[in-house]
């Protein structure tokens, strides 16, 4: 949220004159945001009992420790061994968001790749602060876990929230490509690989209620792919 207002402010400061600039605008945005952020950081002392022994300090205190879980190892099972925290490897994360989103997805955000340097080069006036903000919410955390060496456990639960952005921009990429002028034999193509890749999780579903938490990727071959080889259902839910 800092990061959001002071680019913005910034960004308006270079588009003026320094004696034209109002100052006055920028220290209300960063007190607003300064304000939120507390109220942020300390309302959870209502619903958190042992954050109410130190609300200052408990919140950074738990995110140090959450960091290293130190005392508890899950002994991950990733690509056919079990790893113990100190030797998952730096694309841990991200090989798990590959092999356990759909593949309209993946095929979405590789396009959208190519459809920014396209439009970029063709000239096109492209919005980028939302796209920016986008990127920073989506790979800033998954940044952080792999410079940090952060203990993440199977699936990448903790960055779950990192999953909507992506979804954001993979829609606008499809959104995109289906407004491109192309040949009728090309676009039937593409609707048809948009179908039948959104299908392929939705019929995957239906047949394996209610164990819709069990899904892998076709990249790897579902889940008979990931059988032995990956934690096919870390959270118990099929043992009933």
């Amino acid at each position: 949220m800092f990061l959001f207002v002071i680019i913005a402010q910034f960004q308006i400061l270079f588009n003026q004159e320094v004696e034209s600039f109002d100052f006055k605008s920028l220290f209300k945005s960063l007190g607003l945001a300064a304000l939120v952020g507390l109220a942020g950081y300390l309302l959870p002392a209502m619903f958190w009992p042992y954050d109410r022994s130190n609300p200052l300090m408990v919140p950074l205190h738990v995110l140090s420790e959450v960091s290293k879980l130190a005392i508890f190892n899950s002994y991950d099972l990733f690509e056919g061994r079990h790893w113990n925290p100190e030797e998952i490897p730096w694309y841990y994360m991200p090989k798990w968001t590959l092999i356990g989103t759909p593949l309209f997805i993946l095929f979405g955000l590789i396009a959208s790749v190519f459809l920014f340097v396209r439009l970029s080069i063709s000239g096109v006036t492209i919005d980028k602060k939302p796209l920016f903000q986008l990127l920073v919410v989506c790979l800033l955390p998954i940044l952080f876990v792999i410079i940090n060496h952060s203990y993440i456990f199977h699936d990448g639960r903790h960055l779950m929230f990192t999953i909507p952005p992506f979804v954001i921009i993979c829609a606008l990429a499809w959104e995109n490509m289906l407004r491109m002028r192309l040949p009728r034999f090309a676009r039937i193509g593409l609707i048809g690989l948009f179908i039948a890749s959104a299908l392929e999780p939705a019929f995957w579903i239906a047949r394996n209620h209610p164990n819709q938490t069990a899904y892998f990727s076709p990249v790897i071959g579902g889940i008979n792919g990931a059988w032995k080889k990956y934690e096919t259902d870390y959270y118990g839910n099929s043992i009933r």
